[in-house]
């Protein structure tokens, strides 16, 4: 089963939003290799959170779809094992040093490799876990139909409930729209 959010996520940079296409949010559980592999097979990564305005948003929206999940697989791993510090996102288009939430407690001595969030009201921490074994909820990002857009000015405005149609109609009247996000039903996969 899958729920999807339909967005348009923020990237700051001169003036301008990166405008993302669609993030997928999938509750069934999967290792981490085999959430990448899935996302990869529908032309997608899993969720690369390079800015704290995209995991704010990812919290807020997945507490808003369903505040029972806790743990969900990201794009950051650890490719080569004996060097456990060496991360990269899986659509490699991110320094994972561009942003990190790493929790206090992390301990990266226990050949964990593969990120997940625990997601809290609170906080959204990042932990390492096995990639082989561990399930969890993941995200898929697709990148299709990335494009920038000047902002205008600062602030985020979210518009919801409303159809993709109805945000991108007042996004145009409003020079400050910066995002949004439709939750459609359910749809079994």
């Amino acid at each position: 089963m899958k729920l999807t959010a339909v967005s348009i996520l923020i990237s700051f940079k001169d003036q301008s939003v990166l405008i993302s296409a669609s993030t997928t949010l999938f509750i069934d559980p999967l290792t981490w290799n085999d959430a990448n592999k899935y996302c990869k097979s529908i032309g997608q990564n899993l969720v690369a959170i390079a800015r704290q305005a995209k995991e704010i948003y990812l919290q807020k929206a997945i507490l808003d779809i369903n505040p029972n999940i806790n743990e969900i697989w990201i794009g950051l791993h650890v490719p080569d094992s004996k060097q456990p510090t060496d991360r990269v996102w899986t659509n490699n288009c991110f320094p994972p040093y561009w942003f990190e939430n790493w929790s206090p407690s992390l301990n990266i001595s226990n050949g964990d490799l593969c990120a997940y969030v625990e997601v809290q009201s609170g906080s959204m921490y990042w932990f390492l876990a096995k990639c082989g074994t561990d399930t969890k909820p993941f995200i898929c990002e697709s990148s299709t139909g990335d494009t920038r857009a000047p902002t205008g000015m600062g602030g985020i405005m979210q518009k919801n409930p409303g159809t993709e149609q109805e945000c991108n109609d007042h996004c145009n009247e409003e020079s400050n729209c910066w995002g949004f996000y439709l939750y459609p039903r359910c749809q079994n996969v």
